[in-house]
């Protein structure tokens, strides 16, 4: 964030003339105002959003990975099952693959589930339409909305506030760490 001394310097530069107005400084000020509030700290979060997906998408790859590389029935050719062998988004996929390789294994509970697909719903929106919700996308993001935990629609544009960052990142530490300690 820039403090007010910087602010005000830039904008001391953007008026270059040597009348600088005061209507140019308050318009120069509040430019640099609006896009350290509403643009730049905006898209730093939904890719936040986008980077803290991949990273757990890939966990959970390497979890999967990693039960079917250790699995000793595997030597005896009783299952041959690997998460590409799967349909779905990721979340079912490795829901599909723990339960039919782990019998009545359970990583996380159906909320905890819920959390995660919606937050894949929201990298979605992010990664694919540029933070632009289309009306067919708002019904899907309903249940995020109404728990609000930190993300809106203004003008069919997504608006991803930092509690939705924390709130998402421990959603998926907490799967993550279930996994973990139960494997």
């Amino acid at each position: 964030r820039m403090d007010r001394e910087s602010r005000l310097t830039s904008a001391k530069l953007f008026a270059t003339s040597k009348t600088q107005s005061s209507f140019q400084l308050n318009m120069a000020n509040g430019i640099a105002d609006h896009m350290e509030q509403n643009v730049i700290s905006r898209y730093i979060r939904a890719s936040f959003i986008v980077i803290l997906w991949s990273v757990s998408e890939n966990a959970l790859n390497r979890i999967a990975k990693d039960v079917y590389d250790n699995n000793p029935d595997k030597e005896l050719g009783v299952w041959r099952l690997t998460m590409r062998d799967l349909n779905g988004d990721v979340i079912t996929r490795f829901n599909n693959f723990i339960s039919s390789v782990i019998m009545g294994f359970l990583w996380v509970d159906d909320k905890q589930i819920e959390k995660l697909k919606g937050i894949y719903k929201i990298r979605n929106v992010i990664a694919h339409n540029n933070l632009n919700v289309p009306d067919s996308s708002c019904k899907e993001l309903k249940t995020l909305l109404d728990w609000e935990v930190g993300i809106q629609i203004v003008n069919e544009e997504l608006q991803v506030e930092e509690g939705f960052c924390r709130w998402s990142y421990e959603a998926i530490r907490q799967a993550i760490m279930c996994l973990v300690v139960n494997q």
